[in-house]
């Protein structure tokens, strides 16, 4: 006897019911415009591009405010601890028809960041969790610190932040990191190591808040391979009120704005330095042996210590920045080192060939096999010498000073007494080694600036790019007042050489 199939049509639908309320991603609907075409943006499309593009390593969804590009960050994190043969996540697929191809089979392990530990509670966990299955068991969900939630069929999601630094996100394998707002290079570093053994996805979810910084240097500007990136526009969102949102957009500048409604990366308004690439930036090259050398270092154990190689052209009185160190972390004796290191003849490694009068004369016949064989050895005046460096064991002429840190006197001391690398005390008078160093900048009648930077330094130019006035809450940013400290360890270093020179000291004495 059959069963009446209205009674299985009944049980069918209880059984979806009960399956759609345990797993709310299958139902989740990521926005597309009505009448969408490819003018227009879409949560939808950024979710094909990501998911539809083969061997994609690393995403950069841009989004202004209230675009949805954390919720979309969210929907995929999800998707991935379950796994594309989960039914919820094949469900989601067809509802949103983007392909699922990306997405691991089985369930995955997922690393999420957001910048601070606050905001890791506070935003992305609760977007996260309102699209988990039910019966997923939570571990320090709303304590600070680090987090996790572990899914009914064996997925992991982690939860961490940008401000427990790089070490944080080392030792552990995951399928995919999503970092929610831009991070430091080194986490995004560190991190993505752990995708290297599952072939894993890097995703950032971002408004372009600070600039054209190493993310636009990397992804978009000239992107790595395996890299792509979408923007969403908030105008496009149809789940905002277009009147109130304009209301909002419209106490930003023009600059500010492109960031904020279309996930535009922008020059800041509110910089302290009219920098320009195409003007101030140059390919690299070693500077001539006859130019003036000076460096400046800035002292930072959390924070980067930053160290400037600084050549003066005295041609033109052009200060080339050439070569810069920059490392969070390492303790005075490391930093010391890796500066003698890049210091030292490439050829010798800075171990200079001793003279010696006791001289064979196989030296005096270059085609002689031990001659070409020993490699760094020469004749010069019946002397052996590393023709790289003439004996001296460097690469280039000492520095005419190294000027460091005025506030860390501990750290000059100790560079002087054991790693015999003299400093003289710098000046921190900010305003007037900014307009210094804004004065090299400027160009002269001819049109050039007096202070370039190779293009080997990426760090010191992306502080020059995002490096602005500090505002307060509601106001404008103010150059009568201070620069924002953050991201200016480099331009400190550097500000320190600068206001030197300007004040005519040119050696140590």
């Amino acid at each position: 006897m059959s069963a009446d199939p209205r009674a299985e049509a009944y049980a069918a639908a209880h059984r979806l019911k009960g399956f759609l309320a345990a797993n709310p991603l299958a139902v989740a609907r990521l926005w597309q415009p009505k009448g969408w075409t490819p003018e227009r943006t879409s949560q939808r499309e950024a979710m094909r591009r990501l998911l539809g593009t083969p061997d994609l390593l690393v995403f950069v969804l841009l989004g202004g405010n209230r675009s949805g590009k954390t919720e979309a960050g969210a929907q995929l994190v999800v998707a991935v601890a379950l796994g594309s043969d989960h039914p919820a996540v094949q469900l989601w697929s067809r509802v949103n028809g983007i392909p699922i191809d990306r997405v691991q089979p089985g369930p995955g392990v997922v690393c999420c960041s957001a910048l601070t530990g606050n905001e890791s509670i506070r935003i992305q966990r609760p977007k996260v969790e309102a699209y988990l299955p039910a019966g997923s068991r939570w571990s320090n969900r709303h304590g600070h610190g680090e987090a996790s939630v572990r899914l009914p069929n064996g997925g992991v999601i982690l939860f961490k932040s940008n401000d427990q630094r790089e070490r944080a996100f080392q030792g552990a394998d995951w399928d995919m990191l999503w970092l929610d707002e831009e991070h430091d290079e080194p986490v995004f570093n560190e991190g993505r190591m752990r995708l290297a053994d599952r072939a894993g996805l890097a995703v950032f979810t971002m408004t372009p808040l600070k600039g054209k910084t190493w993310v636009y240097r990397r992804f978009v500007e000239e992107p790595e391979d395996g890299s792509a990136s979408y923007a969403l526009n908030s105008r496009d969102n149809p789940h905002v009120p277009q009147d109130y949102l304009e209301r909002l957009l419209a106490q930003y500048g023009p600059h500010e704005r492109a960031a904020r409604e279309r996930g535009e990366f922008t020059a800041l308004e509110g910089r302290v330095f009219e920098f320009y690439r195409h003007l101030h930036v140059v390919e690299a090259f070693d500077p001539p042996e006859d130019w003036q050398r000076f460096q400046g270092w800035d002292f930072g154990t959390r924070n980067p210590t930053a160290v400037v190689w600084c050549a003066l052209d005295p041609s033109d009185d052009v200060l080339h920045v050439y070569r810069e160190h920059y490392k969070a972390g390492w303790t005075v004796k490391q930093h010391a080192e890796r500066v003698h290191e890049l210091e030292a003849c490439e050829t010798c490694l800075g171990e200079p060939v001793q003279p010696s009068v006791d001289v064979d004369d196989s030296w005096l016949y270059p085609d002689d096999p031990e001659v070409v064989a020993a490699g760094f050895c020469d004749r010069v005046d019946g002397l052996r010498v590393c023709p790289g460096c003439l004996g001296r064991g460097r690469r280039e002429p000492l520095p005419e000073w190294r000027v460091g840190d005025p506030a860390a006197k501990s750290e000059r001391l100790t560079l002087a007494r054991e790693h015999d690398l003299q400093t003289v005390k710098g000046r921190n008078d900010v305003r007037p080694g900014l307009n210094s160093v804004a004065e090299r900048l400027a160009p002269d009648v001819e049109g050039r600036a007096h202070l370039v930077v190779h293009d080997s330094c990426p760090r010191l130019v992306g502080e020059f790019e995002g490096y602005v006035w500090k505002t307060t809450r509601g106001s404008k940013a103010d150059p009568k007042d201070e620069p924002l400290k953050r991201d200016d360890h480099a331009l400190d270093a550097l500000r320190y050489v600068v206001f030197r020179l300007k004040r005519g000291q040119g050696s140590l004495a």
